[in-house]
């Protein structure tokens, strides 16, 4: 209609058509109707999309939230339930996994690793990879879904020369620093400093060739 701006379908593999949830579950004759009903709203969705966008009514984002599955057989591969049309349809398609937990001392979930895989993307280059670490429990200096990247900054920054070595001591943005420990505890803060170096090493690495 033109008056949403960010439409979140969380999850795709739980949209069913009415007639599946009107048979059995032992019903054999279902498949292939959830990934009909989805690409045919594939299809509304980016028609109305590029409709409107046409006379200039919306610029409205849609986000699939979605699992991955096994195929069953010989060979198991993972697949998107609600069929191949979703890739079709998409402009960038991202894959996460849940890695490793570190844990605080009374045993709970302080931060929680996570991989990505870019495998598609037309606003930028594909098949693009990396790591993030986020916080989950308030901890001083960071509140819950805050991204805990200091060790993260400090490897790309020193991958990228923004670390220079003299005398035992270290210098990274005309800060001097005794140790790299005491480097590291500088962007443990997330002081100004740390918001400088993270912005130059985003600045450098986005935009690379």
């Amino acid at each position: 209609t033109g008056e949403v701006d960010l439409l979140l379908v969380d999850t795709v593999v739980h949209l069913i058509p009415k007639k599946f949830r009107e048979k059995s579950a032992e019903d054999p004759n279902q498949p292939g109707r959830q990934a009909i009903l989805i690409n045919d709203a594939m299809k509304l969705w980016t028609a109305s999309l590029n409709e409107l966008e046409a006379v200039g009514k919306t610029d409205c984002t849609i986000v699939l939230v979605n699992q991955l599955r096994q195929k069953i057989g010989l060979y198991p591969m993972d697949f998107k339930p609600g069929g191949e049309g979703q890739g079709y349809a998409s402009s960038l398609e991202v894959r996460l996994w849940q890695k490793e937990f570190q844990f605080d001392t009374g045993g709970r979930s302080l931060t929680m690793d996570t991989e990505f895989a870019v495998e598609k993307n037309k606003t930028a280059p594909p098949k693009m990879a990396g790591k993030y670490r986020m916080c989950l429990l308030e901890h001083p200096g960071r509140k819950p879904g805050d991204t805990w990247d200091d060790e993260i900054v400090a490897e790309a920054a020193k991958s990228n020369g923004f670390v220079a070595k003299k005398d035992g001591k270290i210098t990274v943005i005309e800060r001097k620093f005794d140790s790299e420990e005491e480097f590291k505890k500088e962007l443990h803060k997330q002081g100004e400093f740390y918001k400088t170096l993270r912005g130059r090493l985003l600045d450098l690495l986005t935009g690379m060739p």
